[in-house]
């Protein structure tokens, strides 16, 4: 049974120093977030549909951070296929990407976005962008 205080974050991103700053960064001074990586879009899909699938539903994340430029399956392809399933598409998204998109697919209530934020490029901003994150966890987490 997942432990009410810890908060399951699964992060689909495959961007090697990406990944690497958001983990640090989010797991600094936390033994409270459990984190899993995932680099692709197709494999995405097949553990969060492998979970919600499963008799057990206690692994289902609790937020995904998602990029939008992935290799296999897109974040909107993510998006489009989780959101028929009744338990992926109540998992809070946060839309972390370099991709400017203007879409209603993002507005429309279709799916359960809480941000959709930018990476910035300077790392000073990168890290604020990930502390903003990391309080929107601990939100959570109550």
């Amino acid at each position: 049974m997942k432990d009410k205080s810890t908060c399951s974050v699964l992060l689909v991103e495959d961007n090697p120093g990406d990944i690497l700053i958001v983990k640090e960064t989010l797991l600094e001074n936390n033994d409270k977030i459990r984190l899993n990586v995932i680099t692709n879009g197709e494999d995405a899909l097949n553990f969060l549909f492998g979970i919600a699938n499963a008799a057990e539903k206690d692994s289902i994340p609790d937020l995904m951070i998602l990029d939008l430029n992935l290799p296999k399956r897109s974040g909107k392809e993510i998006l489009e296929s989780i959101s028929p399933n009744p338990t992926l598409k109540k998992i809070p998204v946060i839309i972390l990407t370099s991709a400017d998109i203007d879409d209603d697919i993002f507005t429309n209530g279709r799916y359960n976005i809480k941000y959709y934020l930018l990476k910035p490029l300077e790392l000073d901003e990168y890290l604020n962008v990930i502390g903003f994150i990391k309080d929107y966890i601990n939100t959570l987490k109550k």
